[in-house]
């Protein structure tokens, strides 16, 4: 595991340049960290995905939110806007069992 100290409050631009520095080694990544980095991030890399949900992303992206992506990539360096899938978004409140619609 690592711990990249840099993306502590980071911009998406600063998070994007980080992700492209894994090694090609590395199949699945957890990132984690504070918004409005992270939440710009994820809706930058989505290029799609279902549709509801990536809406609700791009909408709101509350604290303790999780963005899953897939990327059809070969390196990390290959990561760009809109490269990603969005596989799943969940939120306390969907874990709660409360409507999509109310992401808090």
């Amino acid at each position: 595991h690592l711990i990249e100290n840099t993306i502590y409050l980071a911009s998406s631009g600063h998070l994007l340049e980080v992700l492209r520095q894994t090694p090609d080694k590395v199949q699945t990544l957890l990132a984690v960290g504070h918004n409005p980095g992270f939440g710009e991030l994820a809706a930058i890399l989505a290029g799609s995905g279902e549709p509801h949900e990536l809406e609700l992303m791009r909408s709101k992206y509350p604290t303790a939110a999780l963005a899953i992506l897939d990327f059809d990539v070969t390196n990390w360096s290959e990561i760009n806007a809109a490269a990603a899938r969005l596989h799943k978004f969940i939120t306390p409140a969907i874990l709660r069992g409360e409507p999509l619609d109310d992401p808090d």
